[in-house]
């Protein structure tokens, strides 16, 4: 799996953490964001709003953790 994403032996540890840090972060803090606008719509008593944006925010998440096949692998 290292070798899809360009990890090897000779791969700097620390520049790799630095990476998987700034990632983690980064969709720390988007998912964060998402849900404070979620707390604001539902608190301004938008509950269908509420509703549609948390959907969508859910097909992303799903979207984004299912891998699609690459037919060209066989």
């Amino acid at each position: 799996m290292g070798l899809k994403y360009g990890i090897d032996n000779n791969t700097d540890s620390s520049a790799l953490e630095k990476k998987i840090i700034s990632y983690v972060t980064l969709h720390y803090l988007e998912v964060h964001k998402w849900l404070g606008d979620l707390n604001t719509l539902w608190k301004a008593g938008k509950y269908y709003q509420t509703g549609f944006d948390g959907a969508t925010y859910g097909h992303k998440v799903l979207g984004s953790a299912t891998e699609q096949p690459n037919l060209t692998d066989r």
